[in-house]
């Protein structure tokens, strides 16, 4: 087995790790900042809730809309 052979294994491990010590202090710090706005969002709740429903219906609205203006697939 030559020295080459030996050496990729234990540089691949190396350069895993080099990868993981550099990424996740920013994952954990992610995380910590989604915490964050999710005790904002708590108290948001129920407004966001009702403004997914007023795009939900804008949107629905859009589509009947639209299909009634399409007489030919061309037109589409």
């Amino acid at each position: 087995m030559r020295v080459i052979e030996r050496f990729a294994p234990i540089a691949a491990v190396m350069s895993a790790f080099g990868a993981l010590a550099c990424c996740l202090p920013l994952g954990i710090a992610g995380a910590m900042g989604a915490l964050g706005l999710s005790v904002f969002f708590e108290r948001m709740r129920p407004w966001l809730i009702g403004f997914a429903f007023v795009l939900l219906a804008v949107g629905a609205f859009q589509m009947v809309r639209r299909q009634k203006s399409c007489q030919k697939p061309s037109d589409c």
